[in-house]
């Protein structure tokens, strides 16, 4: 029954709930969006990265949250209705995260992984650049109950990343979904940069595989795009 006040602008975001939390920040900068098409599911998504500081049950905190809206067919709910990564099991692997380094430089994105030629990474950095590739490819391996993402290998960019979970990461309070979601940290292999404060918010879908099939061969093969000339 306590009030609360959250505001989102192009530029920056609060979020104030009376006796809980008080957490202001600006946005990492530029925002980001990608659309997925299709005939009857599908979402065009807008992406918003803040990085944050304040107080949460007296504690002082800084991180980084996502603020993200996403645009469906009339009557689509994601993970249940119109939603084109689980109606057609095209998704693995799905993260929004950053990593702010003790440098002050940052990495910034998504990073997607599904059949069907399904997949893409968006990466942008503290100068505000951005790069987009969908040549990507990776393979996802769960713990023993093959419910949980132990670790991810993801290629994108010419680059090998990988993903590590959080100890506390696992985000059981979501209820038994069929994409399970783990918190932790995204960095390219061998990156020896000190983090200061991260987020990587993402899921994987266990059910649907570890490594990207294409299922509709006359698909073709994936395309690169140097979208540095647009």
């Amino acid at each position: 029954g306590n009030p609360f006040h959250v505001t989102w602008t192009p530029d920056d975001c609060s979020w104030i709930e009376d006796g809980a939390m008080d957490i202001r920040g600006t946005l990492v900068k530029p925002g980001m969006h990608w659309y997925l098409p299709g005939r009857d599911a599908g979402m065009y998504y807008v992406a918003n990265i803040f990085e944050m500081s304040g107080t949460i049950l007296g504690r002082k905190v800084r991180g980084m949250i996502g603020f993200d809206p996403i645009y469906m067919f009339e009557g689509g709910e994601i993970y249940r209705t119109k939603d084109a990564l689980v109606q057609e099991k095209l998704e693995l692997v799905w993260y929004t995260w950053a990593t702010r380094y003790k440098d002050g430089s940052i990495d910034f994105g998504h990073f997607t992984l599904g059949h069907d030629l399904f997949g893409f990474a968006i990466l942008g950095d503290e100068k505000g650049n951005v790069r987009f590739c969908y040549d990507v490819t990776g393979e996802v391996r769960f713990d023993a109950s093959k419910k949980w993402q132990e670790s991810i290998r993801y290629s994108a960019f010419g680059e090998e990343w990988e993903f590590i979970p959080d100890p506390k990461g696992r985000l059981v309070g979501l209820g038994d979904l069929k994409n399970p979601q783990v918190d932790g940290r995204w960095r390219r292999v061998g990156d020896d940069r000190e983090p200061d404060v991260w987020f990587a918010w993402g899921e994987a879908a266990p059910s649907h595989g570890t490594k990207p099939i294409n299922r509709l061969p006359a698909l073709g093969s994936r395309v690169g795009v140097d979208f540095r000339k647009y």
